[in-house]
């Protein structure tokens, strides 16, 4: 297994900046944990993707929301080793000529550490300010994933969709990783895993329970893009059990995460059985950054070594 720390403090999500601390803390506390995370030996740092929120949206998806890439490119300058992962990206919010540069860029500097996950997005209201046709989002999706990938794999580019066209481009430097960074695809419904076996090196849902794993897989590998083009597939789940809704996030319920070392163990243990690759890391609330500290810390020295190919 591979293991995912998306540090606290960037942040406003309620559901998820369950930390009283990070509330007011620091750029120099971030970095410490991002600092730490790569010392400690955890495979990546992620981030996550909106521009915009609107107005009456910020009580429930919070207002603080640094840009993705820029973001993530301050994590490669102050790290040696971990990987970035964008968890996920709102492929429609960009052009994917101009995502496909930056990621690329990004890649490059960082010695090949740039990582994927990317999804059509769920917010109406953003995508619409962004000029995003929310009905054809997925659509979209798909055809800028597909572009990225001839800019990212030609010397000489060339590409004509419905949403995109380019004649012989060069779009220089081209990522490190050969052919290009993984992709993850997020999304927990069906259209966005059958992107995930036509387009993906893995599926990355968010509210899918253990339980409804197996039949989600024996779906993914029904698909013709990994059923006729067997290839390595990672599937990325959370150390939690987010209670909200698919689009709207409204809050449904308590979030579940394991705290005690039994329950973190057995969770990890069902997930792998169930052929999980990757974790999303996920830790209960604590009372100070020091405290948090401790506790990634226990978890990459305890743990992690138990879950390791």
């Amino acid at each position: 297994m591979q293991f995912i720390l998306f540090p606290p403090g960037l942040i406003g999500y309620p559901t998820a900046a369950i930390h009283e601390w990070e509330h007011d803390c620091s750029v120099s506390d971030v970095e410490l944990v991002v600092r730490t995370a790569d010392s400690l030996g955890y495979d990546y740092l992620s981030m996550p993707d909106h521009i915009v929120q609107a107005a009456d949206h910020v009580e429930l998806m919070g207002k603080k929301w640094p840009e993705q890439f820029a973001t993530l490119a301050y994590f490669a300058a102050i790290t040696k080793n971990i990987q970035l992962y964008t968890n996920v990206n709102v492929v429609p919010h960009r052009s994917p000529i101009l995502m496909a540069k930056t990621v690329a860029t990004i890649d490059w500097l960082s010695g090949g550490r740039m990582a994927l996950g990317l999804g059509a997005g769920h917010s109406k209201s953003e995508l619409g300010v962004l000029g995003v046709p929310f009905e054809q989002r997925g659509t979209i999706t798909n055809e800028y994933i597909l572009a990225m990938k001839e800019l990212w794999t030609n010397e000489v580019a060339s590409f004509h969709g419905d949403h995109v066209s380019f004649d012989e481009i060069v779009c220089d430097p081209r990522p490190v990783r050969k052919p290009h960074p993984p992709i993850f695809i997020g999304g927990n419904s069906r259209p966005a895993m059958r992107r995930a076996a036509a387009l993906g090196d893995g599926w990355a849902p968010w509210l899918v329970e253990p339980r409804e794993l197996p039949g989600c897989i024996d779906y993914l590998y029904s698909q013709p893009g990994l059923r006729d083009n067997a290839r390595p597939f990672e599937i990325v789940m959370p150390l939690s059990r987010m209670n909200v809704d698919d689009v709207t996030h409204d809050v449904l319920g308590d979030t579940i995460i394991p705290g005690a070392e039994n329950e973190v163990m057995e969770e990890l243990a069902t997930l792998q059985k169930l052929g999980t690759t990757g974790i999303l890391t996920f830790f209960p609330a604590t009372s100070s950054l020091n405290e948090y500290i401790e506790r990634i810390t226990w978890f990459a020295q305890d743990v992690m070594p138990s879950f390791r190919d």
